[in-house]
């Protein structure tokens, strides 16, 4: 700092002598800024541009969450539309199982029933052969117990027709 002292001496008419402080004001560059302030004008003229570019950066980045931001409810739409679609897929096939369990055992009756007709047609068959014989080589008719076969055989005819459609 500078010190200013009037000197009254007999020699000079009012002379003034200034001191100046010579010892270092500042620890260091830090303290000094500290003590001036921030004034550096490169950079007020940066700032308000990055102010720009930074209020510009978040209009984009705002752009960007509010398009992230559609695609992503589209898509969740899509997801829970494809979850509805796979629930009634396997709706739909567990119908279709016990459906086909229905008509394997629809199909394993009839053929049952079949194969019991044709087992009784042959049974009826043998024996009208076996009475025919007996009739025909001199054994007294059995009209009653041939009319019988012979009903039973038809009878069993029409039933196996039946199971065959």
């Amino acid at each position: 700092m500078v010190n200013i002292r009037v000197q009254k001496g007999p020699e000079s008419p009012r002379t003034e002598v200034g001191e100046i402080d010579t010892r270092a004001p500042f620890q260091s560059v830090k303290a000094a800024v500290s003590l001036f302030g921030e004034v550096a004008v490169s950079r007020q003229r940066g700032t308000p541009r990055r102010s720009r570019l930074s209020s510009e950066s978040v209009c984009d980045k705002e752009t960007q969450l509010m398009l992230v931001h559609k695609e992503f409810t589209k898509i969740k739409q899509k997801l829970d539309n494809a979850e509805t679609t796979r629930s009634r897929a396997l709706s739909d096939l567990s119908k279709a199982k016990k459906t086909m369990e229905d008509l394997s055992n629809k199909l394993e009756t009839v053929n049952k029933s079949k194969q019991s007709a044709i087992d009784t047609k042959e049974t009826v068959q043998q024996r009208e052969e076996q009475l025919e014989h007996d009739k025909s080589h001199g054994s007294p008719p059995h009209h009653h117990e041939l009319d019988d076969a012979r009903e039973k055989y038809l009878s069993t005819t029409v039933e196996l027709d039946a199971a065959k459609q």
